[in-house]
């Protein structure tokens, strides 16, 4: 199973985002139960995608594909950032305040992250947690358009 995931966006504002995979599926999870449809990954074009032509693509987000780069679109994109939004919010007016809801979380049971020749960026991105700072990066990262997504374990 991969364990860390690196989203590479090119254009139209360049930008890099790594988590672990636990969050991924985190983030994923929570933003299908708050709105988000997901589109469904797309091929990757160039070299990153060469390795689809002679396989059948599967379109989703799991780990077990790891072994091709996918892009995730603008729309979809826009779409997982306004499902965590609305978590956000939800959490909010749960803990009726955002010092609250941060005081109501637990951090997560995840084991550190390590991979030689790892940055020290990739080491403190790699290991982040499930935090509201965590979700408003992200969601910021993704209101900035899509990006292809891969696996590195």
């Amino acid at each position: 199973m991969a364990l860390i995931v690196e989203c590479h966006r090119i254009k139209p504002k360049v930008g890099t985002f790594c988590m672990s995979s636990y969050l991924w599926d985190k983030t994923l999870q929570e933003g299908l139960m708050y709105g988000w449809l997901p589109a469904g990954a797309k091929k990757a074009t160039g070299v990153e995608g060469n390795c689809w032509k002679n396989a059948d693509f599967p379109g989703g987000y799991l780990p077990e594909e790891f072994q091709w780069g996918k892009v995730v679109t603008d729309e979809d994109a826009i779409g997982l950032a306004n499902g965590l939004q609305n978590f956000l919010e939800r959490q909010f007016r749960l803990y009726r305040s955002r010092e609250r809801a941060i005081q109501e979380w637990v951090s997560r049971n995840a084991p550190l992250l390590l991979k030689e020749g790892m940055s020290a960026n990739l080491l403190i991105d790699a290991n982040r947690s499930w935090s509201i700072e965590f979700i408003e990066d992200f969601s910021k990262f993704l209101r900035d358009g899509g990006f292809v997504f891969y696996w590195d374990e």
